[in-house]
């Protein structure tokens, strides 16, 4: 089977610690995003490239058009976690990474009151998205383990 990428967009809302609550002196609060990698690592994704990444609102709006299509209801408060803060900006792969996204993820995040996954995580949806939000995305991906290879023009310029 071959490897399918998927891009995941962890928005602010999931990376910044928002909501925590009071805990006792000594328990270790961990934000959700790390139970989301810890998740997907742990299910064989590979991650070919990551950054963090404070979205302006014109790149909100790209961003939110290109992952959640012309149809999706909650686009301004989607917008609104991309520009309030950073986001993590992630390419995996896995085999059937694309089918195998929801259930993963739908384990980490039923554990979690108050989820609204629509919000929180962006994910493309098939691998023609994938290619072309990651071109947006990424200034280059060269992980030689990579099905999604990203070399832009310029950048092969300057190391000649």
């Amino acid at each position: 089977m071959q490897l399918q990428p998927i891009c995941v967009v962890l928005t602010s809302k999931l990376v910044l610690p928002h909501n925590t609550k009071q805990h006792r002196a000594g328990e270790v609060c961990t934000p959700s995003y790390v139970d989301v990698l810890e998740k997907l690592i742990t299910e064989g994704y590979e991650l070919s490239c990551l950054r963090m990444s404070w979205l302006r609102d014109k790149q909100a709006q790209v961003v939110c058009d290109k992952m959640t299509g012309k149809f999706a209801t909650n686009k301004q408060e989607i917008i609104e976690y991309l520009t309030s803060g950073p986001n993590i900006v992630m390419l995996l792969q896995r085999e059937n990474g694309l089918l195998l996204f929801d259930s993963i993820i739908g384990g980490v995040t039923r554990q979690k009151k108050d989820f609204d996954e629509s919000c929180y995580i962006l994910r493309t949806q098939t691998i023609s998205q994938t290619h072309d939000i990651c071109k947006y995305l990424f200034h280059r991906v060269e992980n030689p383990r990579s099905v999604v290879q990203i070399v832009h023009k310029r950048a092969t310029e300057w190391r000649n």
